[in-house]
C-alpha cells in the first residue's frame, strides 16, 4: 500500500527545516530514505519523518530515535 511520508530536514545552512513529501510502499522503505536524506550532505543535521500528521522517526547525525 502506498503511503505519503513527510520529511523535515534540518540543515546548518538554513533557519527553518526543508520539507519533502514522498509516496512510498511501507515504513521500512521510508526509514531507509530518511537515512539516505541525512547522508546526502554533511550539512544535514537531522531528518524527521511524519505520516498522517504524526511523527514516526527522527534520524540525527548521531543515530536514530523512534518517536
Amino acid at each position: 500500500m502506498v503511503r505519503e511520508y513527510v520529511y523535515f530536514v534540518r540543515d546548518d545552512r538554513r533557519d527553518a527545516p526543508v520539507q519533502r513529501r514522498v509516496r512510498l510502499h511501507g515504513y521500512e522503505e521510508a526509514c531507509r530514505l530518511a537515512e539516505r536524506i541525512l547522508r546526502e550532505t554533511y550539512h544535514h543535521l537531522s531528518v524527521e519523518m511524519w505520516s498522517e500528521g504524526k511523527p514516526l522517526l527522527t534520524v540525527e547525525t548521531g543515530g536514530a530515535d523512534a518517536a
